[in-house]
């Protein structure tokens, strides 16, 4: 063995074990005391979080999975499930929803250490673990009521599942993991792609010292057979126990209708909104192709949403595809594999938005980790490669914190959305129809039905946005002055203001 091979053989022994267990626990206990400076006493005011709280709301209520009334199926309900004792506990609480969010954080780091160390050792892992937690878009996406890190915890504990079950494999682990990954497709439907990354383990990874089932068997047609046999089994109970979901009829229009018809519709039909649009073609998914990249490099060099990425942005994004090309040859185990699934779909996705790459972002930074400390294992010793890794991971989450991680004004923004709410609460008529661009939101606060034209004006623009209020037979309409439907603004009189929200009177109501 060369010099460099036996520095990563040492240095991934100390990866393991009863030490690794007892470093995970310190990193909780310090997550734990972190959550006060970190949990905010405000919402930063979601759509989709609001779909999950109405929800969780009607399921507290003994109503059924339902939003506004009506019956929901766009999502799967594990979400929701999940915060319906905090809302029948606290009701609409968000100072206990983030901190809710905060401990589904704390999981996901925890895991994503334990993930993590036996790969590169406690220390780097650590230090991994602490950038991840600080990143001001991880805490951003804790505070705001999302699925997104619920569904990242419960991502990463899958593949652990995984990981132990491939070690020494067995029908008994098979199930363990396939009932992991049907819990995580429970709370988010692209953790559904775990089961064709675990396949893929299975089949494609190399033989080595931490698989000795698959040491034995190694390329042999029996040994092939026995893995297909092991992928069978957990990918079928994930799958068996996620399809009644899956199976059940899209629900229809009205108050409940979301952005999307399906996710099936979003990704391969033109209209987003319209399961029965033309199929998107080469040309546009060429397209979408060019617009999702060039954001999600933005990303990566701090870019606003609606700049060109940077040339930092740029070397990042290369870097990070370089690391997770040498780690996934080196490995093809099933984190790698379902970064690259993940980043393939959102690549052709009918929208980039930042928090569709968690998993991706997350099995980059183990695999930037990875690379370059198996390069400086190359010219150092293991004490100082892991030094270096850990300097560089400590200035590169020095560089990026800040304190206030939220979005600007989010606080006032929220305090402008309560005051115009309680103007609506405290001037509606009985049987008065409202509508509003975040139609959600408003219903969340107003415990009322409320037309959602987000999605309209965002897929098919002001026009079909004034039809659809027209044949709605809207009273009053709430908008966000440089919301996705400010182009509504002339749309009646303007009854009340507060801060960036409106609220239009368009017809009046008899006493």
């Amino acid at each position: 063995m060369t010099e460099p091979g036996a520095r990563r053989a040492r240095a991934s022994a100390k990866g393991g074990g009863r030490s690794t267990a007892t470093w995970a626990a310190a990193l909780v206990l310090v997550l734990c005391a972190t959550i006060p400076w970190l949990v905010q006493r405000h919402w930063d005011a979601k759509p989709d979080a609001a779909t999950y709280l109405l929800a969780a709301r009607s399921l507290a209520r003994g109503e059924g999975y339902r939003v506004m009334g009506e019956p929901y199926t766009l999502r799967p309900p594990g979400f929701s499930l999940a915060l319906a004792p905090i809302v029948a506990w606290r009701g609409i609480d968000f100072e206990a929803l983030n901190l809710a969010g905060e401990a589904f954080g704390v999981a996901a780091v925890a895991l994503f250490f334990l993930l993590l160390a036996p790969r590169v050792g406690n220390e780097c892992a650590l230090a991994a673990a602490l950038a991840l937690e600080l990143q001001p878009g991880f805490q951003q996406l804790c505070n705001q009521v999302l699925s997104d890190v619920p569904g990242l915890a419960l991502a990463l504990l899958a593949l652990l599942a995984i990981r132990w079950s491939g070690r020494r494999p067995s029908i008994a682990r098979d199930v363990v993991a396939g009932a992991a990954i049907a819990l995580a497709t429970w709370v988010r439907t692209a953790n559904v792609l775990l089961v064709p990354a675990l396949a893929l383990e299975r089949l494609l990874a190399p033989a080595s010292e931490s698989r000795p089932h698959a040491a034995a068997h190694g390329r042999e047609r029996g040994g092939m057979r026995e893995r297909l046999r092991h992928a069978t089994v957990a990918g079928a109970i994930a799958l068996a126990a996620y399809l009644p979901w899956a199976l059940q009829p899209p629900s229809g229009g009205g108050y409940a209708q979301d952005a999307l018809a399906s996710y099936a519709t979003a990704l391969v039909r033109a209209d987003a909104l319209d399961p029965d649009s033309e199929v998107v073609g080469p040309a546009a998914i060429a397209g979408r192709l060019r617009v999702n990249v060039a954001s999600y490099v933005g990303l990566l060099g701090m870019s606003p949403a609606d700049s060109r990425p940077t040339p930092l942005a740029w070397l990042l994004a290369a870097l990070a595809i370089a690391a997770s090309l040498y780690v996934g040859a080196k490995r093809r185990e099933a984190p790698e594999w379902l970064a690259g699934i993940t980043a393939g779909v959102i690549a052709v996705y009918y929208v980039p938005q930042a928090r569709l790459a968690l998993v991706v972002a997350v099995v980059a930074l183990a695999n930037a980790v990875e690379a370059a400390r198996d390069a400086a294992l190359r010219v150092a010793r293991v004490r100082v490669a892991d030094a270096a890794v850990v300097s560089a991971l400590a200035a590169a989450t020095a560089l990026t914190f800040r304190a206030d991680f939220l979005r600007p004004r989010s606080a006032e923004r929220f305090a402008e959305l309560g005051a115009i709410a309680s103007y609506v609460a405290s001037t509606a008529k009985p049987g008065e129809r409202l509508a509003g661009d975040y139609g959600s939101v408003y219903a969340l606060l107003l415990d009322r039905p409320v037309l959602g034209l987000q999605a309209v004006c965002n897929q098919r623009g002001d026009a079909e946005a004034r039809r659809t209020i027209a044949e709605s037979g809207a009273d009053r309409v709430v908008l966000q002055l440089d919301g996705p439907c400010a182009g509504l603004r002339d749309l009646g009189r303007e009854e009340a203001r507060r801060g960036a929200f409106v609220v239009l009177r368009l017809r009046e109501i008899a006493p």
